[in-house]
C-alpha cells in the first residue's frame, strides 16, 4: 500500500468550554477533524488530518488569534506525519456506542450488541463530520426523541454531515428525508450510511449551498427541519429555512454554545418562529422552534 500518500496529524487538548471554537478552527485547517471528550471530562482532545504539509507557524498564529478572542491560553499543538491507515482502523475500533433516548448510535464493531427496543443507527468514523459523539448531535437526538404531536411528513436535514439526524428522523417516523450538505464528501457518506442502515428508500442526499439547490424547493415545504451547523450560518439562513418550513412545522437548531443560543433564537423569532424547547448538553444548546399553523 505504498501508493497511499501519508497524512499529517495535528493534535491538541483544550478546556471543554472552548472545544467549539477550536474545533471550528481545525475544520478550516484540516481535511478531517475528530473531537473526543465525555460530559464529565474538563479537557477535550481535538485531532485533525490533512494531506498537505501544514505550515506550523501559520497554525500556531491561528491558534493564538482564536485563544485571544476567547481570553484563553494558547493550546500546544503537535504535528507529525502519519500513515492514513492507522487512524481509520484505530477510530473504528475505539468508537464506543452512544445511547441517547431511544437512539443507539454504533459502529461496525458493535453491530452484534444492539439492545432491543431501540432505534439503531450504524455510523462509522469517516471523512464526514458526525459519529454522534459531539454534544450538539446528542442534543438534536434528544430533541427528536422527545418530540410529540403529529409526525412530520417531510423532513429536511440541512448540513447533514454523515446523516445521523436524517437517519434518526427516518428511523423514528419512516418518512422521506432530504439530507443536504455543502461538502460533496458528506453527500457521498450520507448516501452510504443510508444504504448501510436500510434507509435508502427514505433518505435522499444532495449537495447544496444553503437552500439554493432547486430540489429543496420542489420537495418542500417541510414539517421538520434539522440544522446542526454553527451559530453564524444558522442566523444567516433564518429567512431561507423559514421560507421552506410548512405552517405548524418545527425546526431543530444546534451547533452553538449556550452563550450564543439567544443570539441565534432572535434571528428566527424575527421570522415569526417561536420557541418550543431547549436541550442543553454540556456547554452546547439545541433549540426547538415552531411556526404558527
Amino acid at each position: 500500500m505504498t501508493d497511499i500518500p501519508p497524512l499529517w496529524h495535528l493534535s491538541m487538548t483544550v478546556p471543554q468550554a472552548f472545544a467549539g471554537p477550536f474545533t471550528e478552527l481545525f475544520e478550516c485547517l484540516c481535511d478531517t477533524v475528530l473531537v473526543m471528550g465525555l460530559d464529565e471530562d474538563p479537557i477535550w482532545s481535538i485531532q485533525g488530518w490533512v494531506s498537505q504539509t501544514p505550515d506550523r507557524a501559520a497554525v500556531v498564529a491561528s491558534l493564538a488569534l482564536t485563544a485571544n478572542g476567547l481570553n484563553a491560553d494558547v493550546p500546544e499543538v503537535t504535528i507529525h506525519r502519519q500513515d492514513p491507515r492507522d487512524w481509520v482502523a484505530e477510530n473504528l475500533a475505539s468508537f464506543k456506542p452512544i445511547s441517547t433516548g431511544r437512539f443507539f448510535v454504533h459502529g461496525a464493531h458493535h453491530r452484534d450488541s444492539v439492545p432491543p427496543n431501540c432505534l439503531p443507527l450504524w455510523v462509522d468514523a469517516s471523512m464526514a463530520f458526525g459519529t454522534g459523539e459531539h454534544a450538539s448531535t446528542r442534543g438534536c437526538l434528544t430533541a427528536l426523541d422527545r418530540m410529540t404531536g403529529r409526525p412530520p411528513r417531510r423532513v429536511l436535514d440541512m448540513g447533514c454531515g454523515s446523516a445521523i439526524l436524517a437517519m434518526a428522523a427516518a428511523r423514528r417516523w419512516a418518512v422521506p428525508v432530504l439530507a443536504c450538505d455543502i461538502d460533496p464528501r458528506s453527500v457521498l457518506v450520507a448516501r452510504e450510511n443510508a444504504q448501510r442502515n436500510g434507509l435508502k428508500s427514505f433518505v435522499t442526499a444532495c449537495e447544496s449551498v444553503g437552500t439554493r439547490n432547486p430540489v429543496i424547493g420542489r420537495n418542500g415545504p417541510y414539517d421538520l427541519i434539522l440544522a446542526n451547523i454553527l451559530a453564524r450560518p444558522l442566523r444567516a439562513m433564518a429567512g431561507d429555512l423559514a421560507h421552506v418550513l410548512a405552517p405548524g412545522g418545527r425546526v431543530v437548531l444546534a451547533g452553538f454554545l449556550c452563550r450564543d443560543a439567544n443570539w441565534v433564537l432572535a434571528a428566527y423569532r424575527s421570522r415569526g418562529l417561536h420557541l418550543i424547547a431547549r436541550v442543553v448538553v454540556d456547554e452546547w444548546q439545541t433549540l426547538v422552534l415552531g411556526s404558527h399553523p
